[in-house]
């Protein structure tokens, strides 16, 4: 199951964000985060990106890519 970043805490978007650009996407809108169908419009790159970004923020239990689980 995948566990999706709650966006209403800007800390959380940050990160998870952080995430889409380091594999080359633009940030996630909030419409994006709340609607599948709005992050099923981007495109190549943009939309690998966000597929691994929610794949890393699933392995690392909704942790950034710089903290591990334990802190």
């Amino acid at each position: 199951m995948t566990s999706c970043p709650l966006y209403t805490n800007k800390k959380v978007k940050d990160e998870f964000n952080d995430i889409v650009k380091a594999f080359g996407g633009k940030p996630m809108s909030d419409d994006e985060f709340k609607d599948f169908d709005e992050r099923d419009k981007r495109l190549d790159t943009d939309r690998q990106a966000v597929v691994a970004a929610y794949k890393i923020w699933d392995l690392t239990n909704g942790n950034g890519i710089e903290r591990a689980p334990n802190g």
